[in-house]
């Protein structure tokens, strides 16, 4: 019988375990489903991350799909529905990004998720800090122990102009919207994910172009606005660099999660990347679709925001430098030229490309 272990518990961890006993499309023709036992690793004194709390609707699918929940598991995740994505202050105008009628992506606890995927599969689970992937006793080893602890052997993206997160959470007695909101501010953007009992409001920025008191500062109106107290013993400043690992699949170990890449949350495309990688059979394929979110992302500060400050001079210039990288990729150029087509750009369909730059007064580009 061949052994497949998975390295961390976090959110990629636990995808990567469910794709393995759910989806037997994942891995393939790296494993043999009906000839595998899975060893799952993990560190206790790690405590899970409550990051990555909006979905696409690739998660919520996969869930939905392939994962024989019950309704009261939505309980225990916290989970509330996201219709879309309203972006506030950018580009030419305020529009929502809406996902098709019907469908829909989740808002949820990351903690509770990953404790609930957790304790739901069944496997060989073993408590045990591993230090180099290669030497597990496996087939296939999949490593998702978070964020490396120096850059080496990885790629840096150029154009992403945030690198600072400051994230508070607001106390309330329910959702007042169901739709993850994205905010242009003055000295960069705010993301506000609506769970059950809290609102959790993070800043983006740049800590080259302005200190935590100056967010702080502008923070006080966005609480203002939508009527938010935080709850200050929740602060949390992360810094961070966007990267992705130069070789995603090495041998018979596989990288996942933020041990293969970061990017910041713009789109939440991080929970697709995972799933990509799982589907991947080479390093370049998961590279590309990287690449491809990168500029899902970029095309926003491109557009600029209704904000004429240092920090937006610098992001604009970065979105427009990426979008001539693609200028002449053919599945940008089929998505403007309005022609019928199936084309993927990264973790979105050509027409959430299209449907994005009109709202952002892009649709002219060419």
């Amino acid at each position: 019988m061949k052994k497949v272990a998975v390295i961390g518990r976090g959110t990629a961890g636990c995808l990567s375990v469910g794709s393995l006993m759910l989806d037997k499309s994942a891995y393939a023709p790296d494993v043999d489903f009906f000839n595998y036992e899975v060893d799952w690793y993990y560190d206790s004194n790690t405590k899970p991350q409550p990051v990555g709390e909006g979905t696409t609707l690739a998660f919520s699918n996969w869930w939905r799909n392939k994962i024989n929940y019950f309704y009261e598991d939505t309980d225990i995740i916290e989970m509330v529905p996201k219709f879309g994505i309203q972006y506030d202050n950018w580009g030419k105008s305020d529009y929502l990004h809406s996902f098709p009628t019907g469908d829909f992506g989740f808002h949820m606890n990351a903690v509770e998720m990953q404790d609930y995927m957790f304790n739901r599969f069944q496997v060989n689970k073993i408590d045990n800090v591993i230090e180099d992937p290669h030497d597990v006793d496996a087939d296939m080893v999949i490593d998702c122990r978070g964020r490396p602890k120096d850059l080496k052997g990885y790629y840096a993206p150029k154009n992403i102009p945030v690198n600072t997160a400051l994230i508070h959470q607001c106390p309330w007695d329910g959702p007042k919207f169901f739709h993850t909101k994205t905010i242009a501010r003055p000295y960069g953007w705010v993301f506000m994910i609506p769970l059950r009992n809290r609102c959790s409001v993070g800043y983006m920025f740049n800590k080259h172009f302005n200190d935590p008191t100056d967010i702080l500062s502008d923070l006080q109106d966005v609480f203002k606005d939508y009527n938010l107290t935080p709850d200050k013993s929740t602060c949390n400043k992360i810094a961070f660099q966007n990267y992705y690992k130069k070789e995603i699949i090495e041998g018979k170990v596989r990288y996942n999660g933020n041990k293969a890449f970061f990017l910041e949350p713009m789109e939440a495309t991080s929970l697709d990347t995972m799933f990509e990688i799982n589907n991947a059979s080479n390093s370049e394929q998961v590279h590309q679709y990287i690449r491809d979110n990168e500029f899902i992302i970029m095309i926003h500060y491109a557009a600029g925001s209704k904000w004429d400050t240092p920090f937006w001079k610098y992001a604009q210039e970065r979105g427009k430098e990426c979008m001539d990288e693609y200028h002449l990729d053919p599945r940008v150029f089929r998505t403007l030229t309005g022609l019928n087509n199936n084309d993927r750009i990264g973790a979105w369909h050509s027409m959430n490309l299209y449907y994005n730059l009109k709202g952002l007064g892009l649709e002219d580009y060419n």
